[in-house]
């Protein structure tokens, strides 16, 4: 059933780019393959020309040329059953003439798509994430559980995507949420506007002492790769975490490609990173070095400085322990900003620790990287 409604809009046109597929929307009519295209939202300059020029290239037939048609949007080697889950997913959504539009990540190794499904003239209806392996399914099994409790809370500012259905099946997990508003726009250098959404989303901070992080799984991932890190950062997060350190819940990947604005108010997606105690600047921190990304890739020592002045403008032992330990959390997701940023943490020169850090709380002893 599900074959032959693709079947109808004559399969899938599938857009690859050096080697790999970018987006697959539905082949005909044209209409249809431009509301696939719509999908592709422009969150960065250089997917905002992508998708122009993918919108020309299909407006003046000529798209045809350096993409496949075919009726899957899969590689048969990849196909892991798309019109058998797609059959599946229009049936629990009560949608049996749903079209698909597939986008693959920018990273080609994180074993998942996203489909977009739309009605026969275009409408959205639902957005899917669909997780090939393991560790992604893992991370939408977070992603679910840090929605599921944020809803609890009945934010007033934030708004966040709704769950319509989620399975395990077939050895992939995938989850469908709610259409996101069409008139989202990435909300970019802008944390005096976003701040309210993440203070409403992190809640009260609570303090934790050492002997919880054991229990986190962003320490543990930040503890496996801790061997690829400097010693100075390393003596930095081991004097900090001696200390009763301030955790909240996190979203975890805080950059504008995730953060929107609408008339609605301010949307935060992509919660695969959250967690419940995480450092509390994490957030803040996250979004600021999205927004210099290119700086921290390329001026490391300097965008470094910058995160000082604005992090821990005193040089104090305690905010520079938290802007450690938010550098922390980012490089345990292997964010490759913090991992560069962490990487010249010997330029960070300390000064005295003021009174208030020994007002604190009792210390104990701290780990040991080696």
């Amino acid at each position: 059933m599900a074959a032959a409604i693709q079947q109808d809009h004559g399969g899938y046109r599938v857009v690859r780019l050096a080697g790999r597929p970018i987006i697959a929307t539905p082949a005909r009519p044209l209409t249809l393959r431009l509301a696939g295209l719509s999908q592709y939202r422009p969150v960065t300059k250089k997917r905002a020309l992508l998708r122009t020029a993918l919108r020309l290239a299909a407006i003046g037939g000529v798209d045809g040329l350096f993409a496949r048609t075919g009726p899957t949007p899969l590689a048969p080697a990849d196909d892991f059953g798309f019109q058998w889950w797609l059959d599946r997913v229009r049936g629990a959504l009560s949608a049996p003439s749903a079209i698909a539009t597939v986008i693959w990540p920018q990273l080609i190794s994180r074993k998942r798509i996203y489909v977009h499904l739309m009605s026969p003239s275009g409408t959205p209806i639902a957005f899917c994430k669909i997780g090939l392996d393991p560790s992604t399914a893992a991370s939408l099994e977070n992603e679910l559980d840090a929605l599921t409790a944020l809803r609890q809370l009945g934010m007033a500012v934030t708004r966040i995507p709704r769950i319509l259905h989620h399975e395990t099946v077939a050895g992939y997990r995938y989850v469908v949420y709610e259409s996101l508003p069409p008139d989202l726009v990435p909300l970019k250098h802008s944390w005096h506007e976003l701040a309210p959404s993440v203070s409403e989303v992190s809640g009260r901070a609570r303090w934790a002492d050492r002997a919880e992080l054991d229990r986190y799984d962003w320490w543990r991932s930040f503890v496996r790769g801790s061997r690829r890190h400097s010693t100075e950062f390393l003596r930095d997060v081991d004097e900090t975490t001696a200390r009763p350190m301030a955790v909240c819940r996190v979203q975890g990947d805080a950059t504008p490609s995730n953060i929107f604005r609408s008339k609605a108010g301010i949307w935060i997606c992509d919660w695969e990173f959250s967690s419940s105690s995480g450092p509390r600047r994490t957030d803040e921190l996250s979004y600021y070095l999205a927004a210099n990304h290119y700086q921290c890739l390329i001026r490391p020592a300097a965008t470094l400085a910058a995160c000082l002045r604005r992090f821990a403008a005193e040089h104090d032992r305690e905010s520079i322990g938290e802007l450690a330990l938010a550098l922390a959390f980012l490089c345990g997701r292997g964010d490759p900003r913090a991992l560069k940023l962490a990487s010249h943490w010997r330029l960070v020169s300390h000064a005295p620790a003021r009174q208030s850090d020994a007002q604190i709380g009792p210390t104990s002893a701290p780990y040991r990287f080696s």
